[in-house]
């Protein structure tokens, strides 16, 4: 079975496990995204027509709350959260801003000339591009 298969099949059972790892609601503002908001932020991208089945995302992220809202944060309020994606789609990088507790998109924009970090399935393909190359199995 070919390395990239492997993870094809490896991938969805770790998504799967992630919830169970995860589980629990923030505690504090800053406490990093639930698997949850992390679907929520990439089905309401999807619902608003701004990702797509090839949409490259390369990261969902905390997007953090003003300074001065954590700073007056008290153990047990809530805190508004939102999520930052960073993502591409048509060789294009855009960077998206949901609200989750509205499920909203609340910033879309492109980012001209920006390459976001490497995704995973850019890597499988670049190894397998290149192992194919018999010029490059010939010089392993």
């Amino acid at each position: 079975m070919e390395m990239h298969k492997r993870w094809q099949v490896l991938l969805p059972v770790l998504f799967a496990l992630m919830p169970a790892i995860t589980q629990g609601a923030a505690l504090h503002p800053l406490d990093a995204l639930e698997a949850s908001e992390i679907t929520a932020t990439t089905a309401t991208l999807r619902s608003a027509g701004h990702v797509d089945d090839q949409t490259l995302i390369a990261s969902i992220t905390l997007q953090e709350p003003p300074k001065a809202d954590v700073l007056a944060w008290k153990t047990g309020e809530s805190i508004p959260r939102s999520a930052k994606a960073v993502f591409r789609r048509d060789s294009r990088t855009f960077e998206a801003v949901v609200d989750l507790g509205s499920g909203k998109v609340s910033s879309h924009q492109e980012i001209p000339g920006a390459q976001p970090s490497l995704t995973f399935p850019e890597l499988l393909s670049a190894i397998d591009t290149t192992t194919r190359d018999p010029r490059m199995r010939k010089g392993l």
